[in-house]
């Protein structure tokens, strides 16, 4: 026996909830039929998915093989003493002159936006601190 159920019983209300009435709304036989259609009409369309063949993607592109693989290496070449090579810098550029590089913003062209520096010819607003 709960506590809900003893301050219940200590007030006189011995009702249940499954006893109380509810007062629903009237649903008409024309809103059920205009339901159990639509219900209807979507089945049929999702099962008319289920038998529509897939469609076709292009193939994934083939991923690029890498100079090394260490999932092919041997035992015998983690113990060995001789030295393996380092593939730590095998895709690094070195630039030695900064100049030799091009400036990617040498051509490049302002679109959607003024390009020319606005004058205003009424003050602008003074700060407001």
């Amino acid at each position: 026996m709960g506590l809900r159920s003893w301050l219940n019983q200590a007030l006189g209300r011995n009702e249940r909830v499954s006893d109380l009435q509810v007062d629903e709304p009237m649903i008409s036989e024309e809103e059920t039929t205009s339901f159990l259609q639509t219900q209807e009409t979507r089945t049929s369309e999702a099962l008319a998915l289920f038998e529509e063949d897939d469609p076709v993607g292009e193939p994934l592109p083939e991923s690029v093989s890498a100079p090394y693989d260490a999932s092919q290496a041997q035992l015998e070449d983690l113990l060995s003493d001789e030295a393996s090579p380092s593939f730590t810098h095998q895709d690094e550029v070195q630039i030695n002159d900064v100049s030799e590089v091009e400036d990617p913003y040498e051509h490049a062209t302002i679109e959607g936006d003024i390009s020319e520096a606005v004058v205003f010819e009424v003050d602008e607003n003074s700060a407001s601190v």
